[in-house]
């Protein structure tokens, strides 16, 4: 229940694209990509989801840490 609530602390300044491979990942306020994240179709769903929400918990930490996101 709280990676839920810091996930969408995240999400207001990090957003997530799904595109045929994999997921972009962005900041929201300069649409510069954080990172091109690929992802195994043969893969859980659940399993790729919670991959994609770890990282981008981690860049929101990262941001934080820098100042960038508050």
């Amino acid at each position: 229940m709280a990676e839920e609530r810091k996930t969408g602390k995240a999400r207001q300044f990090i957003g997530v694209r799904r595109c045929a491979a994999g997921y972009v990942i962005f900041d929201r306020a300069s649409q510069r990509t954080l990172v091109q994240m690929l992802v195994v179709n043969q893969a859980d769903d659940l399993l790729n989801t919670r991959l994609r929400d770890a990282v981008v918990d981690a860049y929101f930490e990262y941001g934080k840490a820098l100042n960038i996101y508050r």
